[in-house]
């Protein structure tokens, strides 16, 4: 399944490696990298699949970005705990019909760089997926150490180019998810995992929400009893709020479905914190069997910071610094720290087509559609599927302005409805409104 990189593959084609620092310079001319629109989203993580095996994967999830024609990746280890020995090529590039064009490899003391051209002429592309498997990496325990380490994506030189993602010669900062590996003797006894989230918001108004269940995992020891857990988690608050935070799973349903006995809950502008205590008399508990949900936290965007041709995404950190620490309190043996494993929330725009003045969806513009509009600013409805459409001089709002505009158009001679308005279309301009049941197909 695996291809050994060999030397000649690591360290020839000296014109791609010319297109791939021309392309960096391009950048450094141009503007850095940065984590910007919905076809440039992209997800570099490592994962240690077999535990004792001193091995981890290297994934790419690239089902939020565009095609991808190479990459740079540089991962730093503890050089007490492990030395690095070799790299191989995963499925996702073994499973090409062609090897890349070029692949160099730098060591350095603690880690290496890969930097890899697929095609340079664009031809050859990862395809849009999930965990896509770019390589496999061996490392040799160190017979001095403890058998466990972190490995991380890292800038051992302060370079903003360590780990970026070719997206059709174009360079953007990936996500990256860091991985610790341990010998399967050293047990972790809990692990925090976030799942990667994503979900959807108006185009048009900006406004959207989802709901997240972070996984309590066990080590390697898969049963226990809980009393308690706290965590804390960290988002962009420039771009995503916190709605709510509350008990899930086994911890919602505890004292028969009255949920813990003692719940603090913190909401920040940049995240959360929970403190959960199942019975304060410390007698009821809750089993711990290989898995658990114990918090659901609903999240929105901000509509200012969403865009309508981008999506918005934000870091999701189990973050100590919030005040809290991450842990979990085994019972009769006292709060333990957790492995942590963060991931990224990703929103994306959804865009409703309308004809601007159709407010009752037949298709034409006449008096039935200001009647339709001012029996919803004045009647017993009181609301519109289609506010957009509604809004005929696109100034953001439904107004009885926008039924004065619509008569005067029909009756006076007045100016016609703003885009899109002789055929079905997108609002060309951000607002609050939006189209929940547009007219058009």
């Amino acid at each position: 399944m695996f291809k050994k990189l060999s030397g000649t593959q690591r360290m020839n084609h000296q014109n791609c490696l010319q297109l791939f620092m021309t392309s960096v310079m391009i950048l450094i001319f141009c503007g850095l990298p940065q984590h910007a629109s919905a076809s440039d989203v992209y997800l570099l993580k490592m994962e240690h699949p077999f535990p004792p095996l001193p091995t981890i994967d290297v994934l790419l999830d690239t089902q939020h970005g565009g095609p991808v024609n190479g990459w740079i990746i540089t991962i730093c280890h503890e050089e007490t705990e492990v030395e690095w020995n070799d790299l191989y090529y995963g499925s996702a590039v073994t499973n090409l019909p062609a090897p890349p064009e070029f692949e160099a490899i730098t060591p350095f003391s603690n880690g290496f760089t890969v930097e890899t051209i697929l095609d340079s002429t664009l031809a050859l592309t990862l395809p849009a997926d999930e965990d896509l498997h770019l390589y496999s990496v061996d490392y040799v325990w160190v017979p001095t150490g403890s058998y466990w380490t972190d490995l991380t994506f890292c800038d051992p030189g302060g370079s903003t180019y360590s780990n970026m993602i070719l997206r059709e010669s174009f360079a953007t900062l990936p996500y990256t998810f860091d991985t610790f590996m341990f010998n399967g003797v050293v047990d972790p006894m809990a692990i925090y995992r976030m799942p990667f989230s994503a979900g959807t918001y108006d185009g048009d108004s900006g406004i959207g929400s989802i709901s997240i269940e972070p996984m309590v995992l066990a080590g390697l020891v898969p049963s226990f009893e809980l009393d308690g857990l706290s965590m804390a988690v960290s988002h962009d608050g420039d771009l995503f709020q916190v709605d709510s935070v509350i008990p899930s799973g086994q911890f919602a349903e505890s004292n028969g479905g009255a949920g813990p006995d003692l719940v603090l809950v913190e909401i920040l502008d940049n995240g959360w914190t929970i403190d959960m205590t199942v019975d304060t008399a410390g007698i009821e508990v809750v089993p711990f069997n290989g898995g658990l949900i114990a918090v659901e936290a609903t999240y929105s965007t901000i509509p200012s910071a969403a865009s309508s041709s981008a999506c918005v995404s934000s870091w999701l950190r189990f973050d100590n610094a919030l005040g809290v620490d991450n842990e979990v309190d085994f019972s009769g043996f006292g709060s333990n720290g957790v492995e942590r494993e963060d991931n990224v929330l990703v929103m994306i725009p959804i865009l409703n087509n309308f004809i601007r003045g159709d407010v009752n969806a037949d298709s034409t513009i006449n008096l039935a559609d200001a009647i339709a509009q001012l029996d919803a600013l004045f009647g017993p409805s009181g609301s519109i599927n289609c506010a957009d459409s509604a809004d005929t001089n696109d100034d953001g709002a439904f107004n009885i302005a926008d039924s004065i505009y619509l008569l005067s158009f029909l009756f006076s001679g007045g100016a016609s409805p703003a885009e899109p308005y002789s055929n079905c279309g997108l609002d060309p301009t951000m607002d609050a409104l939006g189209c929940s049941s547009p007219p058009c197909p």
